[in-house]
């Protein structure tokens, strides 16, 4: 098997073991932002968006369902705006491994 680079460094790290000698190893935090925009509590009740449930997410296939639901009718947690290219990670079930890429969101879209 031959390697895609020409050294590698043991990064002491559980889990992660080798990687290219130029690369660098960062907490995530310092490089990713965390749920940036989010509905206000003063939202439009009225207000329709469609809505994409953790259960929607599938490991490899990303977002294979979204709910059109009211401001007033959605659920607490339906606050966080989804954008091109965000990353969305279940932090509860995790063993269903649900997550995705956002690719080409509906306009509004709410996780």
């Amino acid at each position: 098997m031959s390697q895609a680079y020409s050294r590698y460094v043991d990064t002491d790290s559980p889990g992660i073991g080798l990687i290219p000698d130029h690369w660098s190893l960062c907490p995530l935090k310092t490089v990713t932002s965390c749920n940036d925009e989010v509905l206000s509590e003063s939202s439009d009740p009225e207000a329709a968006f469609d809505y994409v449930e953790i259960s929607g997410v599938e490991f490899g296939k990303g977002i294979v369902e979204t709910t059109r639901v009211m401001f007033a009718d959605a659920p607490s947690r339906a606050r966080r705006v989804v954008r091109e290219g965000d990353v969305l990670v279940s932090t509860v079930r995790t063993y269903l491994r649900a997550i995705a890429q956002v690719v080409e969101p509906s306009e509004g879209l709410i996780a």
